[in-house]
């Protein structure tokens, strides 16, 4: 593993520490961003509790000390994101088909 990537890696276990001493389970959504998306979630007619946002999987992963898989620098880069900012956030591009009362 190159040095950069070695850094990285303990930034993000790091944060993984730090959330797991911050924040509980049961106050994940709460969290305004998660609140947000959550309300967009049901605007499209999905149940957020059944079709969880990722950054809330993510999170409630973290918090239960199941911690972060190692997939790719990309993928971990943006988990470290949805981690920080509670959004779920895609390296992807992806269009909204569907028509939503946001």
């Amino acid at each position: 593993m190159n040095p950069t990537m070695k850094s990285f890696g303990n930034i993000l276990i790091a944060f993984v520490k730090i959330s797991k001493e911050k924040h509980e389970v049961k106050d994940i959504a709460s969290f305004y961003n998660i609140e947000a998306s959550r309300k967009a979630y049901r605007a499209c007619g999905k149940d957020p509790t059944r079709y969880r946002l990722s950054s809330e999987s993510l999170l409630r992963r973290v918090l239960k000390g199941k911690g972060l898989y190692k997939v790719n620098n990309i993928v971990d880069i943006n988990n470290l994101l949805s981690l920080k900012y509670h959004y779920s956030i895609g390296p992807m591009i992806w269009t909204l088909k569907t028509t939503c009362n946001l």
